[in-house]
């Protein structure tokens, strides 16, 4: 069953991306469209339409398992006062078939014809795609793609490179990375969503937008995410195993960079350094830190960095 589903799948899922940009836009624009798509109005979509319904008919369960968590969450979250909960949570049990189904989700559904407010439809999409990243499936990279590209609301432009960064597919990074070069709204979220992507490449751009930072919120932003893909605590997981190498050498780079950069930031700007050399970690790097604090003329940076040394002096990862 599930080699027809991913057939299938395949011959529609671009066609599903491809149609995201305009459905997500009209609503955006106030408009209104149906909760399926046409695909049977448009001659050259027929066959498509045809496999659609076929895989309806074959694998209902999994739409049906969906549609009830998604109740569910929408349920819990106006319970809630409408504060933030975890939606990926509620997505942990379900078929593993269903990623063909979180991706016609992403790709399809839109909040008026689910009776969703957007607040509420835009953090259930944040938890599919969260769902998505932890599959690891790279049958989602042309919906990451698109959402990466076209979604209109940064925090879900944000979880689709998150998701994407997790594939380990570096030409899909390099992609992402594209978009954010080319559109300086998008770049924000992107970079926001390149920690979880942690390959050299991303790396790279990574540093290279702290470097040109003009301004503390940019430099803040870039150090919190250079901070999330040095994480050593990730890079110990089995799906980091085969880049432990790479890791280990990005995490070193990591460090030496913050520390030199630590003297000459501002106060949010080493708040926000202290938080990421604690993620990362570094059983070799107290020397770096205490050259730094003794060419220091400002004692409470001497003091900091004195104090990292000795944090990083303790820490169990190399």
């Amino acid at each position: 069953m599930m080699n027809g589903l991913n057939k299938r799948f395949a011959c529609w899922l671009l066609v599903c991306a491809f149609l995201l940009t305009a459905s997500t836009t009209a609503f955006a624009q106030g408009q209104t469209r149906d909760h399926t798509p046409d695909f049977a109005a448009q001659s050259e979509l027929e066959e498509v339409a045809a496999e659609l319904e076929e895989l309806w008919a074959e694998n209902p369960h999994v739409f049906r398992q969906l549609a009830a968590i998604r109740g569910a969450v929408v349920e819990t979250h106006i319970q809630s006062g409408y504060r933030p909960i975890n939606v990926a949570r509620y997505l942990d049990g379900i078929d593993e078939d269903a990623i063909l189904v979180l991706l016609w989700a992403l790709a399809v559904e839109e909040p008026r014809a689910l009776g969703m407010e957007l607040q509420t439809w835009r953090m259930w999409r944040i938890g599919l795609l969260e769902a998505l990243g932890r599959l690891r499936d790279e049958r989602s990279i042309p919906v990451l793609q698109s959402l990466i590209e076209d979604e209109p609301f940064p925090s879900v432009r944000q979880a689709a490179t998150s998701a994407l960064g997790r594939l380990d597919d570096e030409q899909s990074i390099a992609a992402a990375i594209e978009v954010a070069r080319m559109s300086p709204e998008k770049r924000d979220a992107i970079v926001a969503g390149l920690g979880n992507a942690r390959r050299q490449v991303a790396l790279d751009y990574l540093m290279e937008v702290l470097g040109a930072a003009d301004n503390t919120e940019e430099q803040r932003k870039a150090v919190r995410a250079i901070g999330d893909w040095a994480n050593q605590w990730a890079w110990q997981t089995s799906s980091r195993e085969a880049y432990r190498g790479e890791g280990q050498k990005g995490r070193q780079r990591i460090i030496d960079r913050l520390i030199d950069l630590y003297p000459s930031a501002g106060e949010v700007v080493r708040a926000e350094i202290k938080k990421s050399l604690q993620l990362a970690g570094a059983a070799h790097s107290e020397q770096r830190a205490t050259q730094r604090a003794d060419a220091a003329t400002d004692p409470a940076v001497r003091a900091d960095l004195m104090d990292l040394a000795a944090k990083m002096a303790q820490s169990p990862m190399d």
